[in-house]
């Protein structure tokens, strides 16, 4: 092994163009806040998605017939509007208010208004942009007579929560702090929503204070001096619950609320119980506290419960729901008055997760008793539902739920594969989520930017995955395409497939279903034959991964021949990931993430650090070659390749290792992986064997981390790549590898993402030339800016060098 002089420089692109932001929810995603008027209609929040990937208010308006319809009334888009709405509430005039998450001009939220113009559309305004000192909004917002509007915001940093008051003032409103609450003991205090009464005064409750660690609630009352604050009951945990969750509600002067901890109900690990729903009734001596239910332990809960109150209807019956269950999953109760001062509790549904969906956010009663609700999906797709429960409507007589909405995927989110083209400059990739079931799809960019769906993965009957994990594509010539799925199939255990034209459209074959866990990897190769080969990642005749061939047979049926099972470390490489490269001879080339004789561990396991390898057919069999062990920490050399090899005209080898390099054993600066920052090496045959060269080792600084994607060369010699990062939460690069006439290689970066918030993020998969001599390629993240903790769902790139 042979380490070359290393030399980086850092150059800027440029132009950099995204000719695509995936969106995998345009029409949103996570429903949150939900509310009825007075014509049935449905209104609600989704916390991410819409046309920026920060979120929507939509309207549902149910159809003459059967049904209903979806409108996206505005998209939130991360700048001065604000980014994840969270519950709204509707004025008489019909104008809706709400907060945000995140967003706004210092990212801490805002407050605003959808009102209707006269031709029916609607309008976003913000009514108050919060700063850095605000902190940010929680709960839902309150209004009174008046329309002045009321809510609450937790400054996590100076560890301050206030209740504020916004008020209409010459064409403007203006925000008046009219309480703040000095820190807790605990993190993530908050006042969880406010409720007001016919005088104007404010309650509400503090999950957590200096002086009542268990939370309390509040009443806050205005004089002329101004508003002042009344602690009327602090909870102390036990038999009368602690921590207070949700808004109160307000019926005949008195408080009704909820507690995520106490009670008598024992609940899973150390939770101080399930919570209880609580009664705060006033009186001479002060306000005293009624426990009108303790949550007790639901069978097969693994998380608290978390209850809410939402609402009472005509009879006097109080509503809530949960997110934990008897499954797990959430569900919707109803408390009921005996007249004697006792409440029956019944749990009117309990969500299972499948079609019922699961975790419910919000709930509202309906024109005709029955109650509408969002949750946050179920098994597929899992972006959320608008859900429909009747009363006796379940074949068992309690309340069944129907499905009334499901939030679609309309697009492909996270594409990983890198691109291919054909005759007329369109690409073609694949993505690991979105599609129709959001477990993945195969796209087509033009060459102006123009995306459509080719293709969307769907969901096997018994498959419990969230990805179909299809591989990047290979074309043949015909304009069809073929590639791997590492699950779904026949037997959920991959497939090999392929996409060809018709006068209909595209359609998609499984050639070949495996089956016993064997997760086919990386993509195919043909060989002049017009046989097909790649790799599973395990299973095989020792459980370290195969090479297999396919072949058509007289009736045209593909059989499947595994030509190699792995034997893994410390002789023989285990886990092939990056797929093969094939030469004019027909031997097949490629690399295994573990094996070899490297010393690499995954926990107490030695697993080997990876290896280069050969097959080429002899006679009647194939035989196996290690090219070369990589040696991880052992030495100066690279740990886990996970890409295909590529070759050159002298039949030279060229690849990358993700880890690895002469940091082994170090911490990679900013990463403390302790294996390296990543290598890029050369294997050339020699009379004694092959030998290993590392043209570049990536240092971990401004010359980027972890190389994620196979090598590309262009007419001059000069090598082409992606790493995943450059800096510790940095959006990586596209670099470029020089050779100078003494034999060193220089490194410099191209292009670097994330300079911007629309930028793409986190390059994978290889890169490509374009028809202009552009390089074009993915990245898994980033594009339109996304929701709360997203930064977008990728990105087709281009990038002239």
């Amino acid at each position: 092994m042979v380490l070359v002089v290393l030399c980086a420089i850092s150059t800027a692109a440029t132009t950099d163009r995204i000719l695509h932001d995936f969106s995998a929810q345009e029409r949103g995603n996570f429903p949150y806040g939900l509310l009825s008027d007075s014509g049935g209609n449905l209104f609600g929040t989704t916390l991410s998605g819409g046309d920026y990937n920060c979120g929507a208010v939509f309207e549902l308006a149910p159809k003459a017939g059967k049904g209903w319809s979806e409108t996206v009334l505005h998209s939130f888009g991360f700048g001065e509007d604000g980014c994840g709405p969270w519950l709204i509430l509707m004025d008489a005039q019909g104008n809706i208010y709400g907060t945000t998450v995140s967003g706004g001009t210092q990212d801490n939220g805002t407050a605003f208004r959808m009102s209707q113009n006269s031709n029916g559309s609607w309008t976003e305004t913000v009514l108050y942009d919060f700063q850095s000192g605000d902190g940010n909004p929680t709960g839902a917002l309150v209004m009174d007579a008046a329309g002045n509007l009321y809510g609450a915001t937790s400054n996590y940093g100076q560890s301050q929560y206030s209740v504020f008051e916004l008020t209409p003032s010459g064409g403007g409103w203006t925000r008046t702090i009219l309480y703040t609450f000095p820190a807790g003991t605990t993190s993530n205090v908050s006042i969880p929503g406010l409720a007001l009464d016919s005088s104007g005064d404010v309650y509400g409750t503090l999950t957590n204070a200096v002086s009542a660690t268990q939370g309390l609630v509040f009443e806050l009352t205005q004089s002329a001096g101004g508003w002042t604050e009344t602690t009327l009951f602090t909870f102390a945990g036990g038999g009368s619950g602690g921590v207070p969750t949700g808004s109160l509600l307000l019926a005949d002067g008195d408080l009704f609320g909820t507690t995520l901890n106490g009670g008598t109900g024992a609940c899973p690990g150390e939770i101080p119980g399930c919570g209880v729903v609580f009664k705060l009734v006033p009186g001479s001596s002060g306000w005293t506290e009624e426990v009108l239910y303790s949550f007790p332990e639901k069978v097969g809960a693994d998380s608290q419960i978390n209850p809410s109150l939402s609402f009472f209807d005509s009879a006097g019956n109080l509503y809530g729901l949960a997110e934990g269950g008897s499954a797990t999953f959430g569900l919707v109760f109803q408390l009921t008055p005996d007249g004697n001062g006792a409440w029956e509790e019944t749990d009117l549904f309990d969500f299972e997760a499948g079609i019922d969906g699961a975790y419910p956010q919000a709930i509202v009663l309906g024109n005709a008793g029955q109650i509408y609700g969002t949750n946050w999906g179920g098994i597929f797709p899992v972006l959320g539902k608008i859900f429909e429960l009747k009363s006796g409507s379940a074949p068992s007589g309690r309340w069944g739920a129907s499905t009334i909405y499901s939030f679609p995927t309309t697009d492909g989110q996270s594409p990983t594969g890198g691109l291919v083209a054909d005759a007329a400059g369109n690409f073609y990739g694949t993505t690991v989520y979105g599609g129709a079931n959001n477990v993945g799809s195969v796209f087509k960019v033009s060459p102006a930017g123009k995306e459509s769906m080719i293709y969307s993965f769907g969901p096997g009957s018994t498959s419990s995955y969230d990805s179909r994990g299809p591989s990047p594509l290979i074309a043949d010539g015909q304009g069809n395409f073929y590639g791997t799925t590492e699950f779904a199939g026949a037997y959920q255990w991959g497939s090999v497939f392929e996409l060809s034209t018709t006068s209909g459209g595209w359609q998609y074959t499984d050639l070949y279903s495996f089956g016993n866990e064997e997760e086919p990897i990386g993509g195919v190769v043909f060989d002049k034959h017009g046989n097909i080969y790649g790799v599973t990642y395990q299973n095989g005749a020792h459980d370290f991964g195969t090479v297999f061939e396919l072949t058509k047979n007289s009736s045209g049926i593909w059989q499947e021949t595994a030509i190699y099972n792995f034997e893994g470390y410390p002789s023989d490489g285990a886990n092939p990931v990056g797929g093969l490269t094939i030469d004019a001879a027909g031997n097949l080339y490629g690399t295994t993430e573990h094996g070899g004789a490297g010393t690499c561990t995954v926990g107490p396991k030695t697993l080997g650090c990876g290896t280069a390898f050969e097959l080429s057919f002899s006679g009647t069999v194939w035989i196996e070659t290690v090219l070369h062990s990589f040696l991880g920490v052992a030495g100066v050399d690279g740990a886990s390749p996970m890409t295909n090899l590529i070759l050159d005209k002298s039949g030279n080898l060229y690849g990358t290792t993700l880890t690895g390099g002469s940091r082994n054993g170090v911490d990679c600066p900013g990463y403390g992986e302790g294996a390296g920052c990543g290598t890029v090496f050369e294997l050339s045959a020699s009379a004694s064997g092959w030998n290993e060269t590392i043209l570049y080792e990536f240092l971990g600084r401004a010359d980027g981390v972890f190389p994620s994607g196979p090598l590309l060369w262009d007419q001059s010699g000069n090598l082409y790549g992606v790493v995943e990062e450059l800096a510790r939460h940095d959006g990586g690069a596209v670099f470029k590898l020089s050779s100078g006439a003494d034999g060193s290689w220089t490194e410099s970066l191209i292009y670097s993402f994330g300079a911007s918030k629309s930028d793409g993020m986190y390059p994978v998969g290889g890169l490509i030339f374009g028809a202009s001599g552009n390089l074009y390629g993915v990245t898994f993240d980033g594009g339109i800016v996304g929701g709360p903790g997203h930064s977008g769902q990728g990105t087709v790139f281009e990038v002239k060098p």
